[in-house]
């Protein structure tokens, strides 16, 4: 098997709620509460995604 110079994981900067959940680990409410509050929630058709980024700096403001 030959070896590719470079190759590397592709992080997601969008995530579905059942993610946020996961890495937030708390409830569908909370994390539909959380995905809200940091302006994070974008909608696609009926789909939502959520930017990592966004709720992760929320987070962080949390912490001061």
């Amino acid at each position: 098997m030959r070896h590719i110079q470079g190759q590397s994981e592709i992080q997601p900067r969008y995530i579905s709620i059942g993610g946020l959940r996961t890495l937030l680990s708390v409830g569908k409410t909370t994390a539909e509460k959380i995905g809200a509050d940091s302006g994070a929630k974008v909608k696609i058709g009926k789909r939502s995604l959520y930017n990592i980024d966004k709720v992760m700096a929320y987070m962080e403001s949390l912490e001061e």
